[in-house]
């Protein structure tokens, strides 16, 4: 055999080694499957019920790290986290910032089952203020995952962690140390050293990000803010990577996010669409009369389509695919008018059509007596309604849960919730997935019996091909694991 006929089948081996290391370091790089983000609640309260449908309306994906971000007064202590399948979750590091501050923390759950749709916050008594986040990943170690943590309170909004192995998913959480979380507004908010946001609000100056660390060594979470001099509360997580969980396929929401806002009027704010998907849906709880609302002058170019019912009805904004999406995406939100509290809710979705408009209910979800119920008639399948509602008095309590397909509720209740609540503003939102066309029904109820409630839903189809549009990847650096399996 001459050199070259035995160097072949040895350049072959090492072709195929190296094939399947690359194919293994890719299997394990963890990936965000489903990012939320609450507003502030506003008021004293407990037993705060994260409703959880997760990317697809099912709740969680098996064997995938859950995490449960939460800030609350200096003083209060954490009595449980655990959610409708009696998973506790454990802490991975927290800070205080001492008297009159907050308390920042992050919980986590590894190899969660499926099927967790609700996660409650309770402590030892009622807080006066409060904020969460949930974010759920694929590829993290579901026994001991948790590699390294930091902490820090400084207006120098960073603190630095070693990893000690490779592909580690560094997550990190920051929030401003002002009286209150509700209406802590900043300017802008960018993320450091290479992260990028899961979630970002100036109202309440909070922000969540991540990045994987392809290598291992010293990683520094960090944020960058104008519009405030505040100190702040940072968290950094640094969780091991490995071939476990599940990732989501076809038609999903990839990130969710509740702002607020509040003003006499008019009311112009910067506001964070964080997006990789193809369709953005932002959704208002205030219609036409009480702040003929709009959206514009983008971080990259973008134009929003409206639709509105009028009068009272709530307002549904969309960016379809042929749009601009980004991590680092914001916008201006005008509220001309505005004289109280609304709270726009945002839904990042992977798998929608090119046109993905289908229809918009028409007002017959006007009622009062505690309930109310409408419907709306998709012309094609499968795709996705969200519904938005508006009361009297507050807050709505919860959603028609009969039926198929069953919806989801977009509020987290809470033992104390009153109409004045920044957290849900006692009004509604849910949304829910469809395979079929045909009549949808949505439905509501109130905790008084006696309020009026004026809801309405928007329908948006999936992409009809067996191989739905998939987002680019971020362009900032490590970004690329965010890119849509």
């Amino acid at each position: 055999m001459n050199k070259i006929s035995r160097v072949l089948p040895l350049l072959v081996l090492v072709g195929l080694a190296l094939s399947c290391a690359v194919s293994l370091a890719q299997a394990q790089t963890p990936k965000l499957v489903y990012s939320n983000s609450l507003a502030g609640s506003g008021e004293s309260g407990n037993g705060f019920k994260i409703q959880y449908g997760g990317a697809m309306g099912t709740g969680s994906l098996t064997g995938n790290l859950i995490t449960v971000r939460i800030t609350a007064p200096h003083g209060s202590t954490v009595s449980s986290v655990i959610d409708n399948l009696a998973q506790s979750y454990s802490l991975a590091t927290s800070v205080d910032s001492g008297s009159g501050g907050w308390i920042t923390a992050l919980y986590y759950k590894a190899g969660t089952a499926a099927n967790v749709t609700q996660i409650t916050v309770t402590y030892s008594a009622a807080i006066a203020d409060w904020h969460g986040a949930v974010m759920e990943y694929s590829n993290v170690a579901t026994s001991s995952p948790v590699d390294a943590t930091c902490s820090n309170h400084s207006i120098t909004i960073s603190c630095s962690l070693t990893t000690t192995a490779p592909n580690d998913l560094v997550v990190s959480t920051m929030i401003g140390l002002g009286s209150t979380i509700e209406w802590n507004r900043l300017s802008t908010i960018t993320p450091g050293g290479g992260f990028f946001f899961d979630a970002a609000d100036t109202q309440c100056s909070d922000a969540d990000s991540e990045l994987v660390q392809s290598t291992a060594g010293s990683v520094t979470p960090s944020f960058t803010v104008t519009g405030s001099s505040q100190a702040f509360n940072i968290l950094g997580v640094a969780f091991k990577a490995a071939t476990a969980g599940t990732n989501p396929t076809g038609m999903y929401i990839l990130h969710e996010q509740h702002t607020q806002s509040t003003s006499a009027g008019p009311l112009n704010l910067n506001t964070y669409f964080v997006s990789s998907g193809n369709l953005l849906v932002a959704s208002y709880d205030l219609g036409n009369t009480f702040t003929n609302a709009s959206i514009d002058t983008c971080s990259v170019p973008n134009t929003w389509v409206k639709k509105t019912e009028g009068t009272f009805w709530p307002e549904f904004f969309y960016i379809p695919s042929t749009g601009t999406f980004s991590t680092n995406l914001s916008c201006t939100v005008h509220l001309p008018g505005l004289s109280g509290n609304g709270i726009m809710v945002i839904y990042d979705v992977v798998g929608a059509a090119t046109q993905p408009f289908d229809v918009l209910s028409s007002g017959q979800s006007q009622g009062n007596g505690g309930f109310v119920t409408g419907s709306v008639t998709p012309t094609n399948g499968p795709g996705i309604l969200f519904a938005a509602a508006n009361d009297g008095t507050g807050p709505v309590t919860g959603v028609g849960v009969s039926g198929t397909p069953t919806p989801i509720f977009d509020n987290t209740p809470y033992t104390g919730e009153q109409d004045t609540g920044q957290l849900n503003n006692g009004d509604a939102w849910q949304h829910l997935f469809y395979t079929t066309p045909g009549p949808l029904t949505y439905t509501w109820t109130m905790a008084v019996s006696s309020s009026y409630m004026q809801a309405s839903a928007i329908v948006f189809d999936a992409d009809p091909s067996t191989t739905a549009t998939r987002p680019n990847p971020p362009t900032s650096l490590k970004a690329a694991v965010q890119a849509v399996p």
